[in-house]
């Protein structure tokens, strides 16, 4: 009967052992995992480029002017959508070499001249003029951007007027084109 109890009490013993293991393993795994499941940011790589757009940008939100700080605005957005043509057809990186590599980083240094002689208590003629180049520039650079911008979807363009053209000539050699779109090519 003692042996009886006594290996009851064994076994008893065992299992509450097992359950007070088993409970210090979960809380040690549930917090081993815990903080290895946190949302980790993973940062999108940065170009330069990206970088340089980033130091413009900052730069134009220390300047007083509204005007330039739109265009900025504007060549921010147009640098976006020559990043992202880019990223999407690397073959066009080419094309806006210069525009990217030389283009931004002197434009990043007449907005910081301007920032700089625009936080002059005094302005005399010299500043006055720079300061008014640089508003001048800045209508070219957007300007040539927007160039930039529209040849790289030169191809494209071609592409499309081509089917066009096969498209409107196959109508009009079926007939179609004069009777359900009204005119002829």
């Amino acid at each position: 009967m003692i042996s009886l109890l006594l290996s009851r009490m064994h076994g008893i013993v065992h299992f509450f052992a097992a359950i007070l293991i088993a409970g210090a393993a979960y809380y040690a795994s549930k917090k081993y995992l815990s903080s290895k499941s946190d949302p980790v940011e993973i940062a999108e790589p940065v170009t330069p480029e990206q970088e340089l757009l980033q130091e413009i940008r900052e730069v134009s939100g220390r300047i007083g002017h509204l005007g330039l700080s739109a265009q900025v605005k504007e060549l921010e957005d147009v640098c976006q959508q020559i990043f992202g043509e880019v990223e999407r057809n690397q073959q066009k990186a080419s094309l806006v070499r210069r525009s990217l590599e030389y283009y931004l980083p002197v434009t990043l240094k007449l907005l910081s001249t301007y920032q700089d002689m625009e936080k002059q208590k005094i302005q005399g003629e010299t500043i006055r003029v720079t300061m008014d180049k640089i508003e001048d520039i800045m209508n070219t650079i957007l300007t040539a951007f927007r160039k930039q911008l529209d040849s790289l979807y030169k191809d494209e363009a071609l592409d499309v007027s081509t089917d066009i053209t096969v498209l409107q000539a196959m109508l009009a050699g079926e007939g179609l084109l004069e009777s359900e779109f009204g005119s002829q090519p």
